[in-house]
């Protein structure tokens, strides 16, 4: 991934900053299953499962826009 940062493929920023963004994105949700389940879905499980599924291109969007160099970021 560093290799690639240097190449000027990916953004470069620290790894740790992609990693723990991805974790975060992939855990945070687990955590707050039941309570976001009760908050916002009535309780309803169902729902919450489709949220999960749409999420997965929302969370490869987000990695795919942190990890894009763009025009403002010194590679």
């Amino acid at each position: 991934m560093e290799d690639e940062m240097e190449r000027g493929v990916l953004k470069k920023l620290p790894v740790y900053y992609a990693a723990t963004t991805l974790i975060s994105l992939l855990v945070f949700p687990m955590l707050v299953r039941n309570p976001f389940t009760a908050v916002f879905m009535g309780g309803d499980a169902e729902k919450y499962e489709e949220f999960l599924r749409e999420r997965i291109p929302f969370v490869i969007d987000i990695m795919i826009r942190l990890l894009t160099p763009d025009d403002n970021t010194s590679n």
